[in-house]
């Protein structure tokens, strides 16, 4: 598990996630057709909400997860590789 603050819309949120690997393609063998390629995969666990307090005030509901992980989709990919 992965854990990361980032900023969205304006409010820090504590992301606890975890993150895939992708795989690249794989070609034809004698034996396969070959395999596509898998891009890497993230699934957010929990996303709470922080004050200026550094205190927890609130969690994001299901619905924005999507969102969430959207935007800042691309800066949990270079935490979660570096």
């Amino acid at each position: 598990m992965n854990q990361a603050i980032v900023n969205w819309n304006g409010l820090d949120v504590k992301i606890a996630y975890t993150y895939t690997k992708g795989q690249p393609k794989e070609g034809p063998s004698y034996a396969s057709g070959g395999q596509p390629a898998e891009p890497p995969e993230i699934e957010i666990l929990t996303a709470a909400i922080y004050g200026a307090d550094d205190q927890e005030v609130g969690n994001l509901s299901d619905r924005h997860y999507e969102a969430l992980l959207e935007s800042a989709w691309g800066e949990l990919c270079e935490d979660a590789v570096s």
